[in-house]
């Protein structure tokens, strides 16, 4: 994602909306790269929520869909069933 010219990572975007969108709490970002984002982001409301917000549940799904190979792995070998 670019905001401003300053290239973010999921991990910005993470940061952002948990501190300067208050989602955990509430702060000025760190740095150009989070501070510009958070500027675009409060122009940009989506559902009545801040864009980088609306944005969490996707990034969710991708860490999902990359973590359950190596969940189902660790359960194979330690005996857990899938629930």
């Amino acid at each position: 994602m670019v905001a401003e010219g300053h290239e973010l990572s999921v991990g910005d975007v993470i940061r952002v909306a948990a501190n300067a969108s208050g989602a955990v709490h509430l702060g000025a970002g760190r740095g150009e790269a989070q501070k510009a984002l958070k500027r675009v982001n409060e122009q940009i409301i989506v559902g009545n929520h801040p864009a980088v917000v609306q944005t969490l549940p996707a990034i969710g799904r991708v860490v999902h869909r990359a973590l359950t190979p190596l969940a189902e792995r660790v359960r194979s070998e330690v005996g857990m069933s899938q629930n």
